[in-house]
């Protein structure tokens, strides 16, 4: 009996074939019907359709029953029921290879694999370089094994007829260069029969080929086997469906895009079974089928060359017509965009230039800046489909295929989350977004757990590798890390001056001896300190320094912190021990069972699954087993370990999250040629698809390839062929067409590049016409600009993002506002006038400096009650090696605010040397020269004892309501006799004078009849501010001020502003002095304090200026219209200035 093919160009058709085949003359009541597909979401889609054939008298409300649905990896296993045990699949595999390997590179011949796996000796001038790099070569075991299992696999596979060869003992057809591999290939059959495997895979078929056709061995399988939706069939699964034909009914239903293509063909003369002389392509007229269709077309011609019958029925549809249903590949004419350039692959002709709907709805490419923008008009999109629809559209008959679903993974996630539907949110978010695919660490967060604490017990232990594991949601349910608890272990890291390495045996591993600073074990022990004992206990002297600040409610977190960190350490110490299990293996190597009770025993120690997922445990579990399963004792490094989790838990099909009422979300295989109203395509970019295939040089196939041998790249251009046709209705596309950081344009990968011709061609009557895109849509970089709310939006339905509305008609408002008032005085363009005058409440001695040092800021902050955005804290990995002048001047506030705390200055420079903060002995750490500094400034003090002043003062002020009082509340610190002392270890500045300003003019106004002055002192300068005559009179015109800075941001950036009336001053005192003199020289002197120099930031590039002057913040003239800044800055800072002397006048 043949195997008998049907072909249809609808695999809805295909569907409705089988479902009348198996209604038609059923099996017997107790067998089941058997159906191999090729992916998880074939397999869920025809089980569903199924249901709409099978048992249904009225309608379409039948159910699929006695039916099962299958997608194996290997037919042969599953026929032979070792589907889970076969010894040949490659994950099992790779335990006889490796095995062999160790064995082979000890051996001639394998000179290349040795040297590769660093087996080879070292020559005895070798330098240090190439002795790490052999050390380097000797962790690749694994995935050199691994990839040779993969190899030997496809080559049984894909070539039997060459592993016959091999296992004869010729050397078959391979280059020179790999005459290795029959012998490696041998020396592993050989381990398998020590093992207990008398078959190779190749034996193993023809021994069940020969059986199934001379009747020698039944399978227990039903008398029909089908299989349905393969565009792709192995050499040896051909084989087998031949002899399975012999005695039970085989059927192979293959949707195949064009019934014309396929009689061309028939008529060709293939030209060989090499790839390099295939000429199929010049039987597709239509370029789609010529450049993506090559598997379809290879697929066939092998099977021409087999014992098929073919029993689909000729189509002969007429010229501009295409589908008469969703079932059929013949019928009515096409009326789109999308249904003429499916007819026209469907009957194999050039794209037609019969005028089709002028619509914009059926395809469409969408270029966008970067993935996250892609993500964003998809979800706008989805919208628009739904709406357009008016309730024929469901979520469920939309699919998104994307080539790379871990990248767009989180985005979608983020994009989609669903929220409380309070009317405030994007309505995107209303739908079911269900996402397909994934890999197991990224689906079970203790998979996650055991990839990252390799990677930790293998690497350095970085404090940010650190942190991020400890944010891991598994390692987070195990210790009962919140978000507050997090936020404070970031910072005790910080403050422990934790680096890397988990103690100074650790650091040898890397060539640091006798350097314990700034590892984990120090960390710890201050943090464990910091819980008994507060920083300002006595200790001796060069005793370790606690971390402060540890509250009562903060010692469950740093014990569950601690014992986190034991618990990895523990793990990262045993992987550098030595094997237990009997066997000769080298320090750090051990077996794979060890591995594995190494995964349970420290993943359940750092990790454990919520409440409602405790099946994460028992998939982790399982998932351990099958790894087990068929290892030997052969040993394994931490890098062999990480490469096969990686390797076994990377993205796969799976069958979960498919069809189930949301919008499926999965890569390109699973639902290929399974048929939807729309499909989505979803980063379709140039580097990512197709897959970049870089040809494995030890591939024998890729040398010479023959027909029907699997290419990636030819397989993703077939796979966007099967999404074109399973389209219904919409095909969309998006693609990266800007870098999202400069806006350079990117090309769509080429073969959305030859789709976007051809559809341009389908329907245009002249060339011209076909240079149009009028379907191409591009998307401005910002989802608020404008242009996405305009008739003109490249998003179809329009923007359905009511914050992104907003945004734009703010941005508008601003640019329109800032026009408005260019010439104004002092009004930034986000307001068009003053703000209402609010009565005057009570102001602090901070409020009051903080507005002197930042009339910006104040009026955002406190008038506004907004913020800027700062850059979070990082957290430092690498040593300190050398302080650069930030972190000398760091070092040195600190030194100094201890010691004005009461602590020694030597103390606290001891205790500042074990912070962490400093660069490691033997390293310089400049301590010394900034103890001097401090010391010199602290010997500027004068004796006595330092105390503070509470001060509670009225102001009268005039409000919106007429005359009033404040109070003005506050300490003044640091005042020794009757002078207050402002220290720094910094250059005196702008704001160090606004605060001994503020302070002098409290204690003058609150007790009076002394001779008040506040001792400005740093480490470049030091100055004497003497209290004004009218000092209540000075502090009411300050807080007068602030209220006007409270209805407008007062133009007086105070470093600017001190710098213009210190130049204006200058003017003013010169020979021949004039007004206009004294402006100019003050403006010569603010200028580049505004604007800033080559080596130094200038004022306005605060980010409390950027934000209030946005988009453009002004220049100096700009900032003076109206003459506000020069009568601003005399009224601060003129006051000041003649009260200003130096120390010790």
């Amino acid at each position: 009996m043949a195997l008998i093919l049907h072909r249809e160009a609808s695999p809805t058709a295909l569907a409705e074939q089988l479902g009348s085949l198996l209604a038609s003359d059923p099996l017997d009541v107790f067998d089941r019907e058997l159906v191999i597909a090729p992916s998880p979401g074939v397999e869920r889609w025809l089980s569903q359709r199924l249901a709409h054939e099978l048992g249904s008298d009225i309608g379409d409300d039948g159910v699929c029953a006695g039916l099962s649905v299958h997608t194996p990896y290997s037919f042969m296993s599953f026929a032979l029921g070792r589907e889970f045990d076969d010894p040949w699949h490659p994950d099992r595999l790779a335990w006889l290879v490796l095995e062999a390997v160790d064995a082979a590179v000890q051996r001639p011949g394998f000179e290349t694999l040795a040297h590769h796996l660093g087996a080879d000796a070292l020559s005895g001038g070798a330098s240090k370089n190439d002795a790490w790099f052999h050390r380097a070569r000797q962790s690749r075991r694994y995935a050199v094994a691994r990839r040779l299992a993969g190899l030997f696999a496809r080559y049984s596979d894909e070539r039997p007829a060459l592993v016959r060869a091999w296992e004869s003992g010729a050397g078959g057809d391979v280059p020179p260069d790999l005459a290795w591999q029959p012998r490696l290939w041998r020396d592993v059959l050989d381990v398998a029969r020590a093992h207990g495997i008398d078959e190779s895979p190749v034996t193993r078929l023809d021994r069940v080929s020969t059986g199934l056709r001379d009747g020698t061995l039944t399978l227990s399988l039903p008398r029909r086997v089908n299989f349905f939706g393969y565009t792709r069939v192995s050499t040896a699964t051909l084989d087998l469906l031949e002899a399975l034909a012999a005695r039970h009914e085989t059927h192979l239903w293959l949707p195949h895009p064009s019934d014309a293509l396929w009689q061309r063909l028939r008529q060709l003369d293939s030209g060989g079974l090499r790839r390099r002389g295939d000429d199929s392509a010049r039987a597709a007229e239509h370029p789609l089928l010529a450049m993506l269709g090559r598997d379809v077309r290879e697929l066939e011609l092998t099977l021409l060359r087999r014992d098929v019958e073919d029993a689909s029925a000729p189509a002969a549809a007429p010229f501009g017509q295409g589908p008469a249903g969703e079932g059929s590949s013949r019928g009515a004419a096409a009326g789109t965009r999308l249904e003429q350039l499916q007819a026209d692959i469907r009957a194999n002709r050039a794209p037609s230039a019969v005028s089709t709907i002028d619509d914009t709805a059926s395809f469409q490419v969408h270029a966008c800046h970067g993935p996250a923008r892609q993500v964003d008009a998809l979800r706008e999109t989805l919208l628009w489909l739904l709406d357009e629809s008016e309730g024929r559209l469901q979520p469920r008959d939309i699919v998104v295929m994307c080539p790379d679903v871990e990248t767009y993974a989180p985005l979608i996630k983020a994009a989609f989350a669903s929220v409380d539907d309070d009317g405030a949110h994007h309505p995107g978010r209303r739908l079911r977004v269900q996402l397909a695919d994934r890999g197991l660490a990224a689906t079970n967060p203790l998979a996650e757990v055991a990839l990252r604490l390799l990677g930790l017990a293998g690497g350095r232990a970085t404090a940010s590798e650190v942190l991020d594991f400890a944010h891991l949601p598994a390692v987070r349910e195990k210790f009962g890390f919140d978000t507050d608890a997090l936020d404070r272990i970031s910072r005790w890291v910080r403050t422990s001056g934790a680096r890397w390495g988990y103690d100074a045996e650790h650091r040898r591993e890397y060539g640091l001896l006798q350097m314990p600073a700034n590892t984990w074990t120090l960390a710890l022990d201050r943090l464990a300190l910091g819980v008994a004992m507060s920083a300002d206990t006595e200790a001796p002297a060069g005793a370790l320094l606690p971390i402060d600040d540890l509250g009562t409610s903060d010692i469950e977190t740093a014990s569950a912190f601690v014992t986190l960190m034991t618990e990895v350490t523990a793990a990262a110490k045993a992987v550098r021990g030595t094997s237990s299990a009997g066997v000769d293996l080298p320090r750090g190597s051990f077996t794979p069972q060890e591995w594995f009770d190494w995964l349970r025993r420290h993943v359940g120690a750092v990790a454990a699954p919520s409440r409602d997922e405790a099946w994460q445990l028992g998939a982790f579990e399982r998932e351990l087993a099958f790894l087990a399963e068929g290892s030997t004792r052969t040993g394994l490094r931490l890098t062999d370990m990480r490469v096969m989790l990686e390797q076994r838990w990377g993205p796969r099909p799976s069958r979960s999250n498919f069809r189930n009422g949301a919008v499926s979300v999965c890569t390109l295989t699973p639902m290929r040629s399974v048929p939807h109203q729309a499909v989505i395509l979803l980063g379709l970019d140039d580097e990512s698809f197709p897959r970049s295939f870089v040809v494995d040089g030890d591939d024998a196939l890729a040398r010479d390839p023959h027909l029907g041998e699997r290419d990636p790249r030819s397989e993703d251009r077939q796979l966007l062929l099967d999404a074109v046709m399973a389209a219904r209705k919409h095909l969309i596309a998006f693609y990266s067409g800007f870098d999202e950081r400069d806006g350079t344009r990117r090309p769509p990968a080429v073969p959305l590049q030859e789709l976007i011709a051809a559809a341009a061609a389908t329907g245009a009557p002249t060339p011209e016409d076909a240079e149009r895109h009028p379907f191409e849509f591009v998307h401005p970089l910002q989802p608020f600009d404008e242009r996405n709310f305009t008739f003109r939006s490249p998003l179809p339905g329009g923007s359905y993002d009511a914050a992104a509305l907003a945004g734009a008609r703010s941005l508008r408002q601003a640019r329109e506002s800032g026009r408005a008032v260019a010439d104004e005085a002092s009004l930034p363009p986000l307001l068009t006038g003053l703000l209402p005058a609010r009565e005057p409440r009570d102001v602090t001695l901070d409020e009051l400096v903080r507005f002197i040092e930042n009339p910006a800021r104040t009026f955002l902050s406190d008038r506004l009650q907004t913020g800027v955005t700062y850059e979070a804290d990082e957290t430092e990995d690498a040593l300190p090696i050398d302080l650069d002048p930030l972190e000398q001047w760091a070092v040195g506030d600190r030194l100094l605010r201890r010691t004005l705390s009461g602590v020694p200055l030597e103390q606290a420079s001891a205790e500042e040397s074990h912070s962490g903060a400093l660069p490691p002995s033997p390293l310089p750490s400049k301590i010394g020269d900034i103890t001097r500094k401090v010391g010199a400034i602290l010997r500027g003090l004068p004796p006595g004892e330092r105390r503070s002043i509470d001060v509670s003062i009225p102001l009268p002020l005039n409000g919106p309501s007429g005359p009033t009082s404040i109070r003005l509340t506050g300490v003044v610190p640091h005042v020794i006799g009757d002078e207050i002392q402002i220290v720094n270890y910094s250059s005196v500045s702008a704001r160090h004078l606004a605060r001994a300003w503020v302070s002098v003019l409290a204690v003058a106004a609150s007790r009076p009849g002394q001779e008040w002055s506040a001792a400005v002192r740093g480490k470049y300068g030091e100055c004497r501010l003497t209290a004004p005559d009218d000092p209540l009179g000075a502090l009411t015109d300050l807080a007068s001020l602030r209220l006007d800075g409270l209805r407008a941001p007062l133009p007086v950036p105070a470093k600017t502003s001190l710098a213009f009336i210190e130049g204006y001053r200058t003017g003013r005192r010169s020979r021949n002095a004039t007004e206009e003199l004294a402006l100019n020289v003050g403006a010569s002197k603010a200028l580049p304090v505004w604007v800033g120099t080559f080596d130094r930031e200038g004022e306005r590039d605060d980010p409390w200026w950027q934000r209030v002057y946005a988009p453009q913040v002004p220049s100096l003239d700009r900032l003076n219209a109206g003459n506000v800044f020069i009568d601003r800055s005399k009224r601060l800072w003129m006051p000041l200035l003649d009260q200003k002397g130096p120390i010790g006048r």
